[in-house]
């Protein structure tokens, strides 16, 4: 049985397309969030009049994800620091995907759930 090894010029198609396709779905999300979600929002009492809602599970929750969106700032601005002075290896290239992919599904968490749970 023969085995056929492909190399990454030949995935790099179906990864764009990959990426394409997400990009268009999370595009989709964000004006489904927008036009329907926002709309929905004003039947309900979610919304902080000037420093009201400070201490609010709300507004901790809102702080850990802007946190969380600093964290991958910080990450991206590490690994092109490292990748500038040649210190980018393939572990270090691994474990900063791995971690801005985490800090990401945090952020959609948090954003997805922050309005249920209030």
């Amino acid at each position: 049985m023969v085995f056929m090894v492909l190399r990454m010029a030949d995935w790099y198609p179906w990864i764009v397309l990959l990426h394409l396709a997400c990009a268009i779905v999370f595009v989709g999300a964000v004006a489904f969030e927008v036009i329907v979600v926002e709309s929905l929002h004003k039947c309900f009492d979610i919304r902080c009049d000037g420093f009201s809602c400070v201490g609010s599970r709300f507004s901790n929750w809102l702080l850990l994800k802007v946190v969380l969106a600093f964290g991958v700032l910080g990450v991206f601005v590490n690994a092109m620091w490292a990748m500038r002075h040649g210190k980018m290896d393939v572990c270090r290239f691994k474990y900063t995907h791995c971690l801005v992919l985490a800090l990401m599904v945090g952020i959609v968490f948090l954003a997805k759930t922050m309005f249920y749970y209030l």
